[in-house]
């Protein structure tokens, strides 16, 4: 009967012990020693930062160049100067009623810890790849009349060319037409030139 009403016990105290069903670390706990908890309240946050998934509401009209799978560099506020590598690994079919954007998510490895839950992330996604692309300064680029216009530089004058522009980014605008691989661009003083000024190359 002794043996009996110890193994009782030990089944009762093992029933009071909680584990985690998880390895992480312990974010908070709600109760106190020796309070009396009912069955299905919480007892502890137990978080796994060891891979983050990172959340992201992507417009309709960049959704079309992301897929799952693909390489993204993602960085967070708290540490401006590194990044990490990431992985797209869910790109929403249906877009949010509310927003109008597509919800997408991105794995990276945290096995170092300093990404936290609840930090502000930002993910860089190529777009589009175009090949042999000719780029120039944004500034180059002027509005006259409506059309834009960047001058080149031939036999000591400068030139008016009428350009297309494409994509643009950061401070760089693809050209996509008018210019060719060598025009030697004006790059300073472009607008106080006009077609047929004589320039002096520097």
């Amino acid at each position: 009967m002794a043996r009996t009403v110890l193994r009782e016990a030990q089944v009762a105290y093992s029933h009071g012990i909680v584990s985690s069903t998880l390895a992480g670390v312990v974010n908070k706990v709600y109760v106190d020693p020796g309070e009396f908890v009912a069955e299905g309240a919480p007892v502890a946050d137990v978080v796994d930062a060891g891979t983050m998934r990172v959340n992201f509401s992507v417009p309709e009209a960049d959704v079309r160049y992301l897929a799952q799978g693909q390489d993204v560099e993602l960085r967070v506020d708290a540490y401006p100067e590194a990044r990490w590598p990431g992985r797209v690994d869910f790109v929403a079919w249906k877009a949010d009623p509310a927003t109008r954007t597509f919800q997408v998510r991105v794995v990276t490895d945290n096995a170092d810890g300093r990404i936290r839950p609840g930090m502000i992330a930002r993910a860089a996604f190529l777009r589009r790849l175009v090949e042999g692309a000719v780029a120039v300064p944004l500034f180059t680029v002027q509005d006259k009349g409506g059309e834009r216009v960047v001058f080149i530089e031939e036999g000591g004058v400068a030139r008016a060319r009428t350009v297309l522009p494409g994509v643009i980014e950061g401070d760089r605008v693809q050209i996509v037409s008018g210019l060719q691989p060598g025009d030697r661009l004006i790059v300073a003083g472009q607008t106080e030139v006009e077609d047929g000024t004589k320039v002096n190359v520097r």
